[in-house]
């Protein structure tokens, strides 16, 4: 303690400015209230006059589970009038649709009243409504439904998150007392702040109360809650969203990597709301991109000066903050976060020391549990850059490093690529999906631009640029860029040669090279952006057609640019001017002139976006409906409810129970034919176990069969049935190998981090040793 207090009473400004912000994060960022409530007036209901009676409606309300009550009132005398609360979209046990919360009456007279009711599982489409006489309809002031407890706890949350922060910072002021002088702890405090404030400033769309619209939010936002709905169903690791698309179900993690959205789940499980949730993982990935892109750049290029302004560039890229904002693209701006690590851990691999090879492990995992496509753009990029380096292939200790990163990272994914290789042997719809990477091609001018000035744009095909999403590189990079190949070109010109920089020969030399090969790198990659590159031809070729075919629009190679460039430019800015403070003014104009076009994006990004202050605001019900069976009536599930479908009318049900992932029923069907089925309001999935019973002897377990599923036009579950009548039993059941594949990949984990765990002991033995060698 005494220590502590020391290191508060020496940093106490550090202290007092780290509080200062968090203070001002919980109170503005928090999105959600803690209690539910939402009004209507009456013009924003739906009046519908049938014969004797009218109906009056209120729109669709997404609730958690909780205690609520709604609240009617009216302006003046009127009849008897009914007011109930129903959930349209349940199923009773008889398999009728529709169920009453709650309801009441209120007598002639009355001018209130409210009802409370209980919501046991999230509903996305429960109204309230009235049944009245038509006079009496125009008497109603409004309606309202508010929460008995509190719903969220984002500040609650907020709070413990900041003193884990506060515990964090007082840990590492503790050790950096012992390890650093003040000259060095002031360089890490610099460095510190600049990082941080460059995540900030690209984390600013999500320091504020709303939650801004892009092209994939609401499906990244029914992830984040189709997970934490999975873990409290008690599956780990989650493979099936139970109360995806509209509660019909859909294994999104099987196709989608979701490891590091299991953060924003757990929040969501502590109480978070959805949208704090979502926010908060894309202010850490802003953090992190910072971190590791420093971390990496200043490994790479041996300079923690250079590797610094190439982090601020690559944190503030155009395309990264594109994909943050415009595009939602959250697995894509997750495997961007980690490009740079790869980037370094690769090079070290070929031409650093491939002892190594752990960090490759580590970085192209976290790539494998972000993005699919971005597996695969790595692997290309991993391709060039040991065709670039062919004395690779001569050397067996970094060939066998290299079979070491890629067989553990293997194992230590088997968990992800296990049932993704088991599924995608189905004829699912988006294996019969052929994409023509030239009608998504770009125009150099596109390329070229200072900014994106339509950041909520979509984009479209070739031949089209007005209104269309920004896909600009960025002044930044591109003006870092010329001054690199002006250093690279003219060097001697501009008496700017390697024994007139501070660094060293060997290091200007180093610098050369790796400047130039990303700059050759992203320049390839651009240009398979543009029209004139021959993607139908490209796209002809067996093999490689199919496999550069999957990144469906040509512009995703944008990322490439985005990471090489912020090297190529740092190194520009950095190397252009001979003079030492030149070289400080231009350093200091390369983050300038970066801020200043990722300020741009943003201000305009804000200015024209569409904003939600709330769930209600936002429906989450657009999920992903690439991997379901069909291929004309795509999602058109959506357009029914969640009621059992018989191919035979007059089928009777009962017992009908219809739960996250488990759905029970008993039926009755005359005539029953080998043809005739039954239309199961799921999604079809493999994993899915159907059981028939006849319902008399369940308990022992006699009489039951398993039954195979089909799927219907709709890509729901269908059953064949053996008998007229009986009980049949769906559970999600995740497959024996399934389960291989975690197991093996959790043993490799621990095994890793036992050897990990060993080595810093040896090694940590053998410095004392030679310490004690040397005082002897």
């Amino acid at each position: 303690m005494d220590r502590l207090a020391e290191c508060i009473k020496r940093d106490w400004w550090l202290y007092v400015l780290c509080l200062g912000v968090m203070i001002w994060g919980i109170f503005s960022w928090n999105t959600s209230s803690s209690f539910y409530e939402r009004a209507f007036q009456n013009e924003a209901l739906t009046i519908s006059a049938a014969t004797e009676q009218c109906y009056v409606v209120s729109p669709d309300l997404y609730l958690e589970p909780g205690e609520y009550v709604a609240f009617l009132t009216l302006s003046a005398g009127h009849g008897d009038i009914a007011f109930t609360v129903c959930d349209t979209y349940g199923v009773s046990e008889d398999n009728k649709t529709g169920i009453t919360l709650g309801a009441m009456e209120l007598e002639t007279g009355e001018d209130a009243g409210s009802i409370s009711f209980t919501v046991e599982q999230e509903m996305k489409h429960v109204h309230m409504q009235l049944t009245c006489s038509e006079d009496d309809a125009e008497l109603i002031s409004g309606m309202e439904v508010r929460s008995a407890q509190p719903i969220y706890h984002d500040s609650l949350v907020g709070i413990l998150l900041s003193l884990l922060v506060m515990i964090g910072f007082s840990v590492y002021t503790l050790r950096s007392g012992e390890k650093w002088d003040a000259a060095e702890k002031k360089k890490r405090l610099v460095i510190g702040g600049v990082l941080l404030a460059a995540a900030m400033i690209a984390s600013l769309p999500m320091l504020n109360q709303t939650t801004y619209w892009g092209h994939d939010i609401w499906f990244h936002l029914s992830r984040i809650d189709g997970i934490s709905q999975g873990l409290l169903d008690g599956q780990f690791p989650v493979r099936m969203h139970p109360n995806g698309n509209h509660g019909f179900g859909y294994a999104s993690s099987v196709f989608y990597p979701e490891a590091f959205l299991y953060i924003p789940a757990v929040l969501r499980i502590m109480g978070v709301s959805t949208y704090m949730a979502y926010k908060t993982l894309l202010v850490g990935m802003n953090m992190a991109a910072a971190v590791i892109s420093y971390y990496s750049f200043s490994k790479l290029l041996k300079s923690r000066k250079i590797g610094l302004l190439a982090a601020v560039l690559y944190t503030l890229s155009l395309y990264r903050l594109i994909n943050l904002y415009t595009r939602a693209a959250v697995g894509e701006s997750l495997a961007m976060v980690f490009f740079p690590l790869l980037m370094w851990a690769i090079y070290e691999i070929v031409r650093g020391n491939e002892k190594k090879w752990l960090w490759t492990v580590a970085a192209y995992s976290c790539i494998i549990q972000s993005h699919v496509i971005s597996i695969v753009l790595a692997a290309i990029c991993i391709l060039v850059f040991l065709l670039c380096n062919p004395g690779f292939f001569r050397e067996k200790k970094r060939i066998i490093s290299m079979g070491k990163a890629a067989g553990t990272t293997v194992l230590l994914n088997l968990w992800f690529f296990v049932p993704l290789l088991a599924h995608i042997g189905y004829p699912y719809y988006s294996m019969e999906m052929n994409y023509r990477m030239r009608d998504g091609s770009l125009y150099l001018n596109q390329l070229l631009a200072v900014t994106g000035f339509q950041p909520q744009a979509l984009s479209a095909d070739l031949g089209v640029v007005t209104g269309e999403m920004p896909y600009a590189i960025g002044f930044g990079l591109l003006a870092g860029t010329a001054l690199f190949l002006g250093w690279y070109l003219f060097g001697n010109k501009l008496k700017n040669n390697e024994n007139g920089h501070e660094s060293g020969q060997s290091s200007v030399s180093l610098h050369r090279k790796i400047g130039i090969f990303c700059f050759w790198m992203s320049t390839g990659a651009a240009v398979m952006t543009l029209y004139p590159f021959p993607w139908d031809m490209v796209q002809s070729i067996p093999g490689v057609g199919k496999v550069l075919g999957s990144f469906q629009y040509p512009w995703r190679f944008l990322s490439v640019p985005a990471l090489f460039l912020s090297v190529t430019a740092a190194l520009g800015y950095s190397y252009f001017c001979a003079k030492a403070e030149a070289r400080r003014i231009m350093f200091a104009a390369g983050a300038a002139v970066s801020l200043l076009c990722a300020l741009l994006y943003l201000d305009v990004f804000c200015e024209d976006s569409i904003y939600f202050l709330n769930r209600n605001e936002m429906p989450m019900d657009n999920y992903d409906y690439m991997y379901t069976m069909s291929d004309v009536n795509w999602g058109s599930f959506q357009q029914r409810n969640n009621q059992l479908e018989a191919s035979r009318p007059g089928t009777e049900f009962s017992e009908f129970e219809h739960g996250y992932g488990h759905v029970s029923f008993r039926y009755a069907m005359e005539g029953r034919t080998e043809e005739d089925y039954i239309e199961i309001p799921l999604i079809f999935d493999p994993d899915y176990r159907i059981i028939y019973s006849d319902g008399n002897n369940q308990s022992d377990g006699d009489g039951e069969i398993r039954l195979e599923g089909g799927w219907s036009s709709n890509s729901l579950l269908t059953v064949t049935l053996p008998e007229d009548e009986g009980v049949i039993t769906v559970e999600y059941r995740v497959p024996w190998y399934d389960r291989a594949g975690d197991l093996i990949s959790l043993v490799a984990l621990l095994s890793l981090l036992g050897w990990g765990v060993w080595n810093r002991n040896v090694c940590r033995g053998n410095r004392g040793q030679g310490r004690e060698m040397q005082n002897g």
